[in-house]
């Protein structure tokens, strides 16, 4: 008897059950937004370690080759012709990525995505590399998803920007060029290799402002309007559900804006949308550096050295950054 009263005097009240609870409940909500930074650091951490590995590959390749891996989307030949092969540079860097057998997989005789879906790249096409994924961003997981883009300067359209008078390249450039150290006048550590690009939603019945990219027209002229009247072209939309690219970064095997390439006309994670040309969004389109770190993008500098840039650098830094050999160097950013 005396047994039973100890442990009912033991027990909890249901006014002591609420508190309790009610302790533990605010300890879980203080709790969970310092473990939500924690994670998310965890996960900046491995994106700069993702940009930090493919700049040693560029490094290796250009120890090897003499020149940064290309990244383009015709060659003319001796005859005059033109040869259409547009791998991108992350295909020809996997060698020295430690994915050496899925680089010996690609057919680089075959043109590029004129043959996609082919028996040749299948393996190629299916296969997942996790260097090239954020982990901040929840849709890049998907199987052959891209979130590093190589930078082809400042302007939408860089191969028809060749026309202009004093046009000044990124790291990459869509035509069959080398591109060496020496190329980089205004210093390696002044101009930008890689940067992150979130996803594409991967849906075509929604559209997704910071993911996707919305044709901003049918036709567009060949002389593509230059960067500034570009942004306001994208800045123009007011229709909450445009015609639009919904596969953004789709894969890191073949070059194009809409894949692998990025520029420098906004800011990173500009409140303007990307937008391109319908028919060529992988050669006319505005692609803005974007991530899901907070304030900001990580980049991989052509020195290898990989930084956070903030969301609100100015844009003649930024586009500074995007150019190699414009003679402006940044003393800081």
């Amino acid at each position: 008897m005396s047994h039973v009263s100890i442990l009912r005097g033991r027990g909890f009240t249901l006014v002591e059950c609420l508190v309790v609870m009610g302790v533990v409940g605010l300890l879980l909500a203080l709790s969970l937004p310092a473990l939500q930074r924690t994670r998310e650091a965890a996960r900046r951490a491995q994106c700069a370690s993702n940009l930090h590995n493919i700049g040693v590959a560029v490094h290796n390749h250009i120890a090897q080759d003499g020149s940064l891996p290309r990244g383009h989307f015709f060659r003319r030949d001796g005859e005059g012709s033109w040869d259409f092969s547009d791998f991108s540079p992350h295909t020809r860097i996997l060698q020295h990525l430690d994915q050496s057998a899925l680089f010996n997989s690609v057919n680089f005789r075959l043109g590029g995505d004129v043959y996609y879906g082919r028996q040749e790249n299948s393996t190629a096409e299916r296969s997942r590399v996790s260097v090239f994924l954020c982990p901040s961003d929840p849709e890049a997981g998907a199987m052959l998803r891209n979130s590093y883009r190589a930078n082809t300067g400042p302007e939408a359209d860089p191969y028809g920007a060749l026309r202009r008078p004093g046009f000044a390249f990124g790291s990459f450039t869509p035509v069959y060029q080398a591109i060496r150290p020496a190329d980089f006048t205004d210093g390696m550590a002044q101009t930008v290799l890689f940067s992150e690009r979130v996803v594409g939603d991967g849906t075509k019945s929604k559209y997704t402002p910071h993911r996707d990219l919305w044709y901003a027209a049918k036709f567009l002229p060949w002389t593509v309007p230059p960067a500034d009247e570009m942004a306001r072209l994208c800045g123009s939309l007011s229709d909450p559900a445009p015609r639009h690219h919904s596969e953004m970064g789709s894969t890191w095997l073949y070059s194009g804006n809409d894949r692998t390439f990025y520029n420098h006309v906004l800011t990173p994670n500009s409140l303007v949308p990307d937008c391109g040309h319908e028919l060529l969004p992988e050669k006319y389109a505005v692609v803005t550096a974007r991530s899901y770190h907070l304030g900001g993008v990580q980049v991989l500098l052509a020195d290898g050295s990989s930084r956070f840039v903030g969301d609100s650098i100015d844009l003649p830094i930024w586009r500074a950054l995007g150019t190699r050999s414009d003679g402006i160097t940044v003393d800081s950013f």
